[in-house]
């Protein structure tokens, strides 16, 4: 198991993550407005990797992932590990690797539309 945070193990085949990008987004200078809950956002998602199960490879804490849509649960806090952005306690969610994740960044690739792109993975 590898994590950011000893309190949280993720079980073996499961990812969790810290941070899904929503809201508004930018394509070159161009601001799109917040999406969510609309028939068009539905897109694939950027996810910041808290937590990997001991089986998953090719994926660290601190890893951007590229997220099939709807493939993560709802998010669970965490009162004993303080979100230093928001000061509240640690939002996460969990994904099912290799199921959910499309692919795989060191850095947050920035502008997220890209991943409308990529193709899901077939079932």
């Amino acid at each position: 198991m590898k994590t950011l945070n000893p309190i949280v193990k993720p079980l073996p085949g499961r990812v969790l993550v810290d941070k899904i990008v929503h809201g508004e987004r930018k394509v070159g200078s161009i601001i799109i407005a917040n999406d969510d809950g609309k028939a068009h956002g539905v897109r694939n998602r950027w996810a910041h990797v808290f937590a990997v199960g001991d089986d998953v490879v090719d994926i660290e804490p601190g890893n951007w992932v590229l997220v099939e849509h709807g493939r993560w649960t709802r998010s669970r806090k965490i009162p004993e590990i303080i979100d230093e952005e928001t000061k509240e306690p640690l939002r996460v969610y969990m994904l099912e690797y290799p199921k959910s994740v499309i692919a795989v960044s060191d850095t947050y690739p920035g502008d997220e539309s890209w991943g409308e792109f990529f193709e899901s993975t077939p079932e």
